[in-house]
């Protein structure tokens, strides 16, 4: 599990009250900005699509990447700390 904070911003202004939308292959989670979810962590990337009455939509995909520690867990771990980590 992975918390998530999500803030929408439009014109160097903050727009409170966005209703958005957090996807990957894990699940769907749904969150009114400015807030914070705890998303299902994933190999694949995590789409964010927001949106609120009178203002444009918004669409961000944050990429799914893996840290040194994932490799440490692998290479020392015989592979089991890369499934308890992931």
């Amino acid at each position: 599990m992975q918390p998530v904070s999500v803030q929408t911003i439009q014109d160097n202004k903050e727009v409170a009250g966005a209703g958005c939308t957090l996807m990957n292959d894990a699940g769907k989670w749904f969150v009114t900005t400015p807030g914070s979810v705890t998303v299902h962590k994933s190999t694949g990337d995590l789409a964010i699509d927001c949106s609120k009455e009178g203002y444009t939509a918004g669409h961000e995909t944050l990429v799914s990447k893996s840290n040194g520690a994932v490799w440490a867990n692998i290479i020392l771990g015989g592979g089991i700390g890369y499934f308890v980590d992931r």
